[in-house]
């Protein structure tokens, strides 16, 4: 896979494009065993991916500090998510090359909020209680839609890019939370995974664009014409903020 986005990056495309490739949908039969215990055995792919590459340079970062929060009451009666962001490390994820941070649900006092309002942000968390989760290559890690967390800053004096892809999965016994879902099982077409390419970048292009210093005359000229940045919107979403 990480082969894959390389090739992809030296071509000149965007590294989301690797996603045309079988491996990526091949992986998630490693990662199955576990999505079944935790979604049930006909869990879904909701349509909204991301690959992320994190350069080893010192303004390299990954997203800032969010809650993924695309989709409401994603937390079961039996306190389990009936949605799940699963996120697959390519290569080495440490500090210094924007490993994932967390805050435990425990230590913070916004989470019982996030619950209910899908703006909460994190701004009564004490420090002390983020969490580094440095992953190896191969490593599956999951969260629900409402945890704290964020990609930090890398370093040129990391050995490696942090290079990583990332998927929502949702229970097959509920609603679609997207305007519609796939069956991991089922041959996804090659048409099928460009669209989804898309999507995902049109989704996510407003992150590039408030974080560009380059873009700020097209932001004010948005700004100035009522034009929203975020375009989530237009594709069945509700608001969303960023994705690690």
């Amino acid at each position: 896979m990480r082969s894959c986005i390389e090739a992809v990056r030296k071509a000149g495309f965007p590294p989301m494009f690797a996603l045309v490739y079988d491996v990526f949908y091949q992986a998630l039969a490693h990662a199955r065993p576990t999505l079944e215990a935790m979604l049930g055995e006909d869990f879904q792919l909701v349509p909204n991916f991301w690959v992320y590459y994190v350069e080893t340079k010192d303004d390299g970062k990954g997203f800032e500090p969010h809650r993924d929060a695309e989709y409401p009451d994603t937390i079961g009666v039996d306190g389990m998510p009936t949605v799940l962001t699963v996120w697959v490390a390519l290569t080495d994820a440490t500090p210094l090359n924007s490993c994932i941070y967390v805050v435990p649900i425990h230590r913070d006092p916004q989470y019982p909020n996030a619950l209910r309002n899908l703006r909460t942000g994190g701004q009564r968390i004490a420090l002390e209680d983020i969490r580094a989760l440095p992953t190896q290559a191969g490593t599956v890690s999951c969260w629900n839609q409402y945890i704290y967390h964020w990609g930090s800053r890398s370093s040129q004096r990391a050995r490696v890019p942090r290079i990583s892809y990332a998927l929502y999965c949702q229970r097959g016994d509920v609603s679609a939370v997207d305007d519609v879902r796939l069956d991991p099982r089922g041959p996804i077409g090659f048409g099928t995974r460009v669209a989804l390419i898309c999507r995902s970048l049109y989704r996510y292009s407003h992150l590039s664009i408030q974080e560009n210093e380059d873009a700020m005359p097209l932001r004010a000229f948005m700004a100035r014409h009522g034009v929203p940045l975020n375009p989530s919107r237009a594709v069945g979403a509700p608001p969303s903020t960023a994705r690690t």
